[in-house]
Parts: structure tokens; sequence; C-alpha cells
């Protein structure tokens, strides 16, 4: 079996070698997220009192989507179908699908404020937030479609983090540096995504199988 190549550690590393600018982003976004969401009284308050109010849920994690929805920690992988529509042009461009689902993501922060008082801690996970995987526009969707339901009074994770591509049946591959799609090659990579214990934990426990 292939071992996964995406996790907090990864994205680290490749954060790491981004260039400068790059990096400024990513710690102002993580910054303006802290401070707005972490370090608000206001905030937290209204957090412990809505907590089951899925609208109120989603408005308050609403910024944590839009601000690491505009930055891309590369993992280097792709799915097939993408990897062969950039190959045949015509303007195709793939879609960057967030794979650790960071609106998720902010929910268990919120509810674990202690763990991230810390800002050094907050900017690695947020980091990791931020990494991505080269996808078809309609392969996002089915991930999307498949992982989470909030359509009923409760918001359900039907698919933990780490089995979203394998319960997606799509197959991950590597692919090289060429400048040009078209000369790029592609070997097989693990489609299972490492998520910390902790956080694959809580996921679990908004499972209908908990």
């Amino acid at each position: 079996m292939l071992q996964s190549t995406i996790s907090l550690q990864s994205a680290l590393a490749t954060a790491a070698k981004s260039t400068a600018e790059q990096q400024i982003m990513v710690r102002w976004a993580a910054r303006v997220l802290y401070a707005a969401l972490l370090q608000n009284d206001v905030i937290n308050a209204l957090w412990t009192e809505h907590r089951q109010n899925k609208h109120c849920v989603r408005y308050m994690t609403r910024l944590f989507y839009v601000l690491a929805h505009g930055l891309s920690t590369s993992t280097g992988l792709i799915t097939r179908t993408a990897f062969e529509k950039c190959q045949k042009g015509n303007g195709y461009t793939p879609t960057k699908d967030h794979c650790y689902r960071p609106q998720t993501v902010a929910q268990f922060m919120l509810d674990n404020r202690e763990m991230f008082q810390d800002f050094a801690v907050f900017l690695e996970w947020f980091t990791m937030l931020t990494s991505t995987i080269l996808v078809d526009a309609k392969e996002n969707n089915k991930l999307s479609l498949n992982g989470i339901d909030n359509r009923g009074s409760e918001y359900i994770i039907k698919v933990t983090t780490d089995q979203q591509y394998v319960k997606a049946g799509l197959d991950l591959f590597a692919y090289s540096n060429d400048r040009s799609w078209k000369k790029r090659t592609i070997t097989p990579a693990s489609n299972l995504i490492e998520v910390p214990d902790i956080l694959l934990e809580w996921e679990r426990s908004k499972s209908p199988k908990s």
C-alpha cells in the first residue's frame, strides 16, 4: 500500500519552500482568523450560546472558508481526470480542492479553543488547511456532496477527512514539475489523507455511525 503524502508535516514543509509573498499571506490570514474567532470574547460567547444552530455555525465559520480558500499549499497531487484534461489544454483549469475542509475544521477549533491559544500552533493548523489537490469540478462537487450533510437540523460528517478520496473512488497521482502540462507525467500516489488524531476523533463524533 502506498504511504500517504498528505499531512500536517508535509504542508509545513511545502509552505516553508513557498514564495515570501505566499508565506506572508498565509500568516496574515491566520492572524485575522486568530484574532476574529479565537481571541474574541463576543464570538466565543455566541459560539457557546448558538452552537446547535447550524445557520449560526455556518455564518460564524464562513470567514475561515473565505480566507483559507483564497490560499493554496499544493500537495503536488492530481486526479486522473483532471490530469488528462490539463494535458488536452483547451483553456481547462482544474479545481483546487482544499482537502482538509477548512470550514469544518473551524468548528473543531472553536469547540477546542484551549488547544489553539498559542498562535504558533494555530498557524501550523491553518497552513495545513490550505493544502490543495487538483481535481475536476465535477469531482469537487462529488467530494462535497458525499462528505458533509447539512441539509437537516444537524451537521453530519458522512465521510471523515482521511477517507474522502477513498470513498469517492478517486485515485491520486503525483505529477512531475515540467513547465508544460503536455510534458508532465504522473505516478500513482496514496489517496489517504493523514489527519491529526484529535480532529479525526471529533469528526467521528459527528458521524451517523458514532
